[in-house]
């Protein structure tokens, strides 16, 4: 959870970082599945 409050200093959008959040999830999500 570290990582959402470092994004958050780089200056993303609220929208950007719901992007980054939403392929952070579904990467880790299809790594578990393999």
């Amino acid at each position: 959870m570290e990582k959402h409050s470092a994004t958050s200093k780089v200056g993303l959008t609220p929208q950007q970082e719901a992007m980054l959040a939403k392929w952070s999830y579904v990467y880790r999500f299809s790594s578990l599945l393999v």
